[in-house]
């Protein structure tokens, strides 16, 4: 019974991880709106891996961050139900017909901060991630770009991404 309560929150927090770090985004993760440079529509094989192999790297650092952000919530006394259940009448444009309490808002307020902290101490770790892989960050960023206007190669990466980390075998 707890496993998919805290799945259904994980995907809540997954979410919500995107939509209040704006600031922590905005310190390193969004080199990718930064690029002035049109990315070319041609990835070579190698890239396109190296790429596919950061992904696999970010999915392990944004799990992490998941397991930290349900902590947090925990820790400020409140159940991922609970935060997910303030967050949405935060974010609704009509009045609840409950008004939030000060402690609740106190405890999301605080869980909020903890969740941009993860965030700040995530941008690091996905930039190693990339430079592991022997990509700059500039050219990553040029490679995603690509990839999210062209559906053929997000379909690849999508395939890439369910196989194992066995090098392709098939020519590109």
């Amino acid at each position: 019974m707890l496993k998919p309560v805290l799945l259904s929150g994980l995907v809540g927090l997954s979410i919500v991880s995107f939509a209040i770090a704006p600031n922590a985004q905005a310190q390193g993760i969004t080199y990718q709106a930064q690029i002035q440079s049109a990315a070319s529509q041609t990835i070579p094989a190698l890239e396109l891996q190296q790429f596919v192999q950061v992904q696999k790297r970010w999915k392990g650092i944004e799990q992490q961050s998941q397991g930290l952000m349900v902590q947090a919530i925990k820790s400020e006394g409140l159940t991922p139900e609970r935060f997910v259940a303030i967050l949405k009448q935060k974010q609704s444009p009509t009045p609840s017909d409950e008004p939030l309490s000060s402690d609740d808002n106190t405890k999301f307020e605080k869980i909020i901060a903890k969740f941009q902290d993860i965030e700040k101490e995530s941008i690091p770790k996905k930039e190693k991630a990339i430079i592991s892989q022997g990509l700059d960050i500039q050219r990553f960023g040029q490679i995603q770009r690509t990839i999210q206007q062209d559906p053929a190669l997000q379909a690849k990466v999508k395939a890439m991404l369910g196989e194992d980390s066995q090098p392709q075998s098939q020519p590109q």
